[in-house]
């Protein structure tokens, strides 16, 4: 038996057995929110945030959640994660989330990561 191909197996397992060991220091994946359909004018939607997978051995929460307009600041309003129509059309949002992480992380060096998401909101 050829010791390449008894060794190359083993090196595979070692290498994915170490990777597999390692946690993620911060929560892998982006941040998402829940579907948003065509707002009515006058109508007020909450924005419901969708955090990336559990995970990241230093974060243990969120904080600082808001809503920023990028475009189409007469189209819609904005409060907190709240958002009116108050005009038919098209308008940009960014909707922001700062991750919570521990004394010992931030005495590290780590610092606190913001995860954001680019939406479209269609008023009509």
């Amino acid at each position: 038996m050829n010791i390449k191909s008894v060794l190359v197996p083993i090196l595979i397992f070692l290498w994915l057995f170490v990777l597999i060991g390692c946690d993620s220091t911060y929560p892998p994946g982006k941040l998402k929110v829940s579907n948003i359909d065509p707002i009515s004018l006058g109508e007020t939607i909450t924005i419901d945030i969708i955090y990336p997978n559990e995970g990241g051995t230093i974060v243990f929460g969120w904080k600082d959640q808001n809503v920023e307009i990028i475009s189409g600041g007469d189209i819609l309003s904005v409060s907190g994660l709240s958002i009116t129509g108050i005009h038919a059309g098209t308008a940009s949002i960014r909707v922001n989330a700062t991750t919570i992480i521990s004394d010992e992380a931030a005495e590290s060096g780590y610092e606190e990561k913001v995860y954001s998401i680019v939406l479209s909101i269609t008023v009509e």
